[in-house]
C-alpha cells in the first residue's frame, strides 16, 4: 500500500518558513508528487508554500496514487479594529483576530498578563502593543493608536443683550441650547436676551456636550427710552407669562409670540386689567420663544425661555 510517512513544517527559532516535507513508504518507488492536482515531479517533497489549504497527491512507479490533504496556517497578520472614543476623556476599545495561526491564542497588550480575551475595553487614547501568540508559540505584535477629539470648549461674546456662542473641539458641527438643554438650534448668536444668567449647552456631532454660564446684565426693553416702561416675568416661564406697562394698556391685539425658526404661535390671554397681561404658555414645548408686542409707534421684541 502506497501511503504517505510523515508530515511537518519548520517554524525554527521564529523564522517563519512554510515548508511541508514528506516522504512516502509503500508501493513501488521511485516516487512522484503532485501539489494541488499540479504535474507530477520526481524527488519533490519539500514544498515552500504561502498560508492556505493543499492537495498532495503521490504516485509510484505502477501508478499507484496515495492522496493527502493539509493546511498551512503561521501567525503572520492581525486583523485589529479600533473603536475611538466619540468625546474627550471617554474610553475606546480595540478587538483582535488573528488572520493565520494555531488556536488557541493568547492576547495581551503593554506587556499585560496575557488572556484568551481578544477584546479590550475602558482604554484611553494612547498607543498600544498588542501581541498576539498561538498555540505553537508563534507571537505577532503590532503598534496601534487610539485618538480622541479634542475637548469641546465654548467661550462668548457678548455686547449689551446679545451674545455669540463660539465652540471650539469635539467633532463639529455643533447645536446650541439657551434653555439649558431642553431645544438645541443651529446659530450660535442671540438677541434681545433678557437680563438674567442664562445655561449654555453646545452639542456636537457625536452627542458631546459642555456647559457654561452666561450673564446678561443689559435689557432692550429697559434701556430702550424713559417713555417706555415694559416688564415681562417670570422668565423663564412654565404656565403663565406675565407683560406689563404703565405707559400703555396691552390687548390681545397687541401680543404675538414666534419660535426660534420665526414661526408664528398662537397665543390667549387668560387675564387683563389696565396695565397689565396674563399669558398662557403651559401649551407651548420647552424652548426659547420671541414676544413681539405692539403699540402705535413701536414695536418690542423680548425673549423668553418656556420650561
Amino acid at each position: 500500500m502506497l501511503k504517505f510517512f510523515s508530515r511537518s513544517f519548520n517554524n525554527k527559532r521564529g523564522i517563519k518558513q512554510k515548508k511541508r516535507f514528506y516522504s512516502s513508504i509503500g508501493g513501488n518507488p521511485p516516487y512522484e508528487y503532485s501539489l494541488n492536482s499540479g504535474p507530477f515531479s520526481l524527488d519533490t517533497f519539500t514544498f515552500d508554500l504561502p498560508n492556505g489549504d493543499y492537495v498532495l497527491q503521490t504516485k509510484d512507479q505502477n501508478g499507484c496514487l496515495s492522496e493527502i490533504t493539509f493546511t498551512i496556517s503561521i501567525l503572520e497578520s492581525l486583523n485589529i479594529s479600533i473603536e475611538k472614543p466619540l468625546c474627550f476623556g471617554f474610553p475606546g476599545k480595540i478587538t483582535v483576530i488573528p488572520d493565520n495561526g494555531t488556536p488557541p491564542f493568547l492576547y495581551s497588550y503593554n506587556e499585560n498578563i496575557p488572556g484568551s480575551a481578544n477584546i479590550f475595553t475602558g482604554l484611553p487614547a494612547g498607543v498600544y502593543t498588542i501581541k498576539v501568540k498561538d498555540a505553537l508559540q508563534d507571537s505577532l505584535m503590532q503598534l496601534v493608536e487610539i485618538t480622541q477629539p479634542d475637548s469641546l470648549k465654548m467661550e462668548f461674546e457678548v455686547r449689551k443683550d446679545t451674545f455669540n456662542i463660539l465652540a471650539s473641539g469635539g467633532t463639529p458641527p455643533y447645536t446650541y441650547s439657551v434653555d439649558g438643554g431642553f431645544v438645541y438650534v443651529t446659530v450660535s448668536e442671540f438677541t434681545n436676551v433678557p437680563k438674567g444668567i442664562y445655561t449654555i449647552r453646545v452639542k456636537d456631532s457625536n452627542n458631546c456636550i459642555t456647559t457654561n454660564d452666561v450673564e446678561i446684565i443689559y435689557s432692550y426693553v429697559e434701556n430702550e427710552g424713559k417713555s417706555f416702561e415694559l416688564t415681562v416675568y417670570p422668565n423663564p416661564v412654565s404656565e403663565k407669562l406675565i407683560v406689563a406697562s404703565k405707559d400703555f394698556s396691552i390687548t390681545h391685539n397687541d401680543i404675538s409670540i414666534t419660535d426660534i425658526n420665526g414661526r408664528t404661535i398662537v397665543c390667549q390671554i387668560d387675564e387683563q386689567d389696565k396695565n397689565k397681561s396674563q399669558l398662557s404658555v403651559a401649551h407651548l414645548t420647552p424652548g426659547m420663544y420671541v414676544l413681539i408686542i405692539k403699540n402705535k409707534t413701536k414695536i418690542y421684541h423680548t425673549k423668553f425661555i418656556k420650561i
